[in-house]
């Protein structure tokens, strides 16, 4: 958590050295550099997979498919998974069913004349 702030920090500002930063969250910059070399887990190249094709089914659903609905088109399409980890990526990453907006009626019709 503390690599992924100092990589976020100087991707945005530039203006602090890795050395400084490394220094204030008291991380060593040999171990900052070597996570950066480092490459993704299993586990987190199988989340951005099934983010890809979360992402598909809930844009083909107009984002109208929540967690549940999600998880059962990937099922059906094959694709094992939980859904509680359906929801834990979309809520991650902002994936929320849309609900239609209720229809108002602000005034109402003169029915006699």
């Amino acid at each position: 958590m503390r690599y992924q702030f100092i990589k976020g920090i100087k991707e945005q500002q530039g203006r602090f050295s890795v050395s400084a930063l490394c220094r204030a969250l008291q991380v060593s910059v040999s171990g900052y550099f070597a996570w950066l070399r480092r490459p993704a887990s299993g586990r987190s190249q199988q989340e951005t997979r099934l983010l890809v094709q979360i992402r598909a089914v809930h844009r083909q659903s107009d984002r109208s498919y929540g967690s549940r609905r999600v998880h059962q088109e990937l099922v059906a399409q094959g694709i094992g998974c939980s859904r509680k980890r359906v929801e834990r990526i979309m809520s991650k990453y902002g994936l929320r069913a849309q609900t239609a907006r209720r229809f108002v009626r602000t005034t109402e019709a003169l029915l006699h004349e």
